[in-house]
């Protein structure tokens, strides 16, 4: 069947207003009797279009009108509808073989009475299509209706009338799916931005069902705290909606912001449920736990968990992580282990970030085996990030856990899966040489001297620990010559590891001094620092006696493997327990000659083991004492020790032993000792001071000829040789403190 093809003329636009409906946009602003108006005036109604009255097929049609965007929102519209503008429909091209062929004549539908047809003044009315077979009849001049309100959009498949009719969404919507809890649907996706979804217009094309959707998806976002408020603020004023659960769930899922919700909002809604009978739902009490994760309220916890359980109702593991997150931010940590172990019991699957929050927790409280136990747990179901394994280190390290640190340092540093800072090699340094890891400390001294990091004296003493901790004494000593070739002379500290090593047996220091002959038959140069301290060792782990001779053994064989010789120190060291042994003053003089020999500086340490040398209960003339305290004082007049006080004077001990010595003598110079403490602030028993009292009552008359050597005396006291106390013993100068 051939299809006839219309024409678009005057005459159509005067019979079917709806085929140029781009007027219907535009204010009537033109005058009846102006060009303009004639062309607008059938521009003026909305939706239905008169081509589906026609006899004619949609396909046979030679074009098809399109829907232009949906009017600008500033356009006023008085009864909430928005008539679609539709573009002017364009004419096909007919082919050049075939024109169009000539229109059938129609007859023009009655649109009004025939006192009112088509005045100038007046619009074109809707109406129904009229018979086609009718041949068209001239067109008769049109006429405004009095009625007309051209800021109105009206509806061309009724008729015209001055009532409103209600709004209705311009298209209908398809219906929603049902969505999971807690997850957004993805059955409502607005071709507007969330935030938009505040404005009044957007809210009005949905339906109530798919704004309390909208809720829904909207609860479960982040952040949408204010399009919560103002979406249930809209149901309730606008739309009519009565207080129901899907509004008070929403409002409270909204308070676990961070920012503006609290946990007295849920307080009071929960409050008002109750007041209005709506009884909560197992969805309500997981968004109330929600909220309790980021505000803890533990009454309110105990409260809901109460609830649940007289209802029957359990916990989802998204209840779960909540319930226990909020048990951290209420710091009851015992608790929340005992949840996380009964989830891992329930066979519950743990998000890694529940797991982050503990190590961040338990490291903080310091709680590093608690953290160690889980870290072995949450590495054989979800292994760690790079940076989780970086901070664990860093506590393990820092807090001396030699088990965590040693399982990451393994795992995690000698795959180069992370590299650790300067500062965690040293702590992981420090940590290894606490426990006696001497891998482990290598490994880290291996780093730091791949990154030209300059060694210091604390990563080789840390080093020499690691080794002693195993027992490796050798070794140990082998990093003491490490550190003098590195340009680190070694000093007493440096060597405390060894000395307690050395100590703990007496056999020990012997075993010490053969491993120092051997070093030294390898070619290895032995600091003097590495013999002090077997020779210290050989001082403290035996009797006096024994003690004694031993040491006196090792300083005359220690030319043969200490090429710098001895120092200060190893006199000191000598001269330590002398005074116990009796018929040791010979010896100690010995020492002191050899010290001036050497041209060494003698210490204040050195003037009072002297001291306890000379006035040993065997010693009848204890005179030499006082001649070193003069000589002591002369010679470090210009030091300040650490309580302020100038000068060298005797150790607390040494003092009281000598005013003891003096009373029983019957020295009044007991008086002058116990002056010289109170000025230096020495502690000491007042039942001293009462047994001097008693034993040697000071005599106040005559005090300073007694207590104090006159002008003369002084002179001839400092201007005496030492050697006139003892036989070849020198005036000497510093030198540092022993135990």
């Amino acid at each position: 069947m051939k299809v006839a093809r219309i024409p678009i003329d005057g005459l159509w636009r005067c019979l079917c207003p709806s085929i140029d409906s781009l007027a219907l946009l535009r204010p009537a602003t033109a005058t009846a009797d102006t060009p303009q108006y004639r062309a607008d005036r059938i521009r003026r109604y909305s939706k239905t279009s008169c081509l589906e009255q026609l006899p004619f097929k949609t396909h046979a049609w030679p074009f098809k009108p399109q829907q232009l965007p949906s009017k600008p929102q500033d356009d006023p519209v008085s009864d909430g509808n928005v008539a679609p503008p539709v573009e002017k429909p364009q004419v096909a091209d007919a082919p050049p073989s075939q024109p169009l062929e000539p229109p059938q004549p129609l007859e023009p539908p009655q649109l009004f009475e025939p006192s009112q047809l088509f005045e100038p003044s007046q619009p074109l009315e809707p109406s129904q299509a009229s018979d086609p077979s009718q041949p068209l009849k001239p067109a008769q001049p049109l006429k405004r209706p009095p009625h007309f309100d051209p800021s109105r959009s009206v509806k061309l498949s009724q008729p015209l009338t001055t009532s409103r009719r209600p709004s209705h969404p311009r298209r209908p919507l398809q219906p929603l799916k049902p969505s999971r809890p807690l997850k957004p649907s993805k059955s409502l996706q607005p071709s507007v931005p969330v935030n938009f979804l505040k404005e009044r217009r957007t809210y009005d094309t949905l339906s109530v069902d798919q704004l309390h959707e909208l809720l829904r998806n909207l609860k479960a976002q982040e952040g949408a705290y204010q399009q919560l408020t103002d979406l249930v603020e809209y149901l309730l004023e606008k739309r009519g909606d009565q207080p129901a659960l899907v509004h008070y769930d929403a409002l409270i899922a909204a308070s676990a912001d961070p920012e503006n919700g609290t946990v007295d909002d849920v307080k009071t809604l929960l409050a008002e449920m109750k007041e209005l009978g709506i009884h909560a739902d197992s969805g309500l009490y997981h968004s109330v736990l929600q909220v309790l994760a980021v505000h803890p309220d533990y009454l309110l916890r105990n409260e809901v968990l109460e609830e649940m359980k007289e209802r029957w109702y359990g916990l989802s593991p998204s209840g779960w992580h909540s319930l226990v997150v909020g048990l951290l931010r209420d710091q009851q940590y015992e608790i929340a282990i005992d949840k996380l172990e009964q989830m891992r019991a329930d066979e519950i699957e743990i998000q890694p970030w529940l797991y982050d929050i503990f190590f961040f927790r338990l490291c903080e409280l310091e709680e590093l085996e608690e953290a160690y136990k889980l870290m072995m747990n949450r590495y054989t179901s979800v292994p760690l990030t790079s940076p989780m394994w970086y901070h664990l280190l860093d506590a393990f390290s820092s807090g001396m856990h030699y088990e965590g640190t040693s399982y990451i340092w393994k795992g995690q540093v000698t795959n180069s899966a992370i590299n650790p800072s300067d500062g965690i090699c040293a702590a992981v340094l420090n940590c290894a040489a606490r426990n006696g890891d001497p891998t482990l400390a290598a490994s880290a001294i291996k780093i730091l001297s791949q990154r030209k990091t300059v060694l210091a004296a604390h990563h080789y003493e840390a080093l020499l620990e690691a080794y002693v901790g195993v027992g490796d004494t050798k070794t140990a000593f082998r990093v003491l010559n490490i550190m003098y070739k590195a340009g680190i002379n070694p000093a007493a500290s440096s060597t405390r590891p060894l000395y307690f090593h050395l100590t703990s047996s007496s056999t020990q220091p012997a075993e010490g001094w053969k491993q120092l002959k051997d070093l030294r038959e390898d070619g290895f140069n032995i600091p003097t620092a590495g013999a002090n301290v077997v020779i210290e060792a050989a001082v403290a782990s035996n009797t006096p006696e024994i003690g004694s001779d031993q040491a006196f053994q090792y300083y005359k064989e220690m030319h043969t493997i200490c090429d710098t010789g001895p120092d200060i120190e190893t006199f000191n060291h000598l001269l330590r327990r002398l005074g116990d042994v009796d018929g040791s003053k010979p010896r100690a003089m010995f020492l002191a000659s050899e010290i001036r020999a050497l041209g060494l500086k003698p210490t204040e340490m050195t003037y009072d083991r002297l001291i306890l040398v000379c006035m040993h209960p065997n010693i009848e003339n204890y005179e030499d004492c006082f001649r070193y305290l003069e000589e002591m004082k002369v010679m470090g007049q210009n030091a300040v020790d650490s309580a302020g006080n100038k000068g060298w004077w005797l150790r607390r001990g040494t003092a009281v032993s000598l005013i003891r010595r003096c009373v029983n003598a019957g020295d009044r110079r007991a008086w002058v000792l116990l002056d010289e403490m109170d000025e230096r602030n020495l502690a000491y028993n007042q039942a001293l001071k009462l047994w001097v009292e008693m034993k040697l009552p000071r005599i106040k008359e005559n005090a300073a000829e007694v207590e104090a050597p006159n002008e003369d005396q002084r002179n001839e006291v400092v201007g005496a040789p030492v050697g006139s106390v003892a036989q070849n013993a020198p005036t000497w100068g510093r030198g540092a403190s022993v135990a």
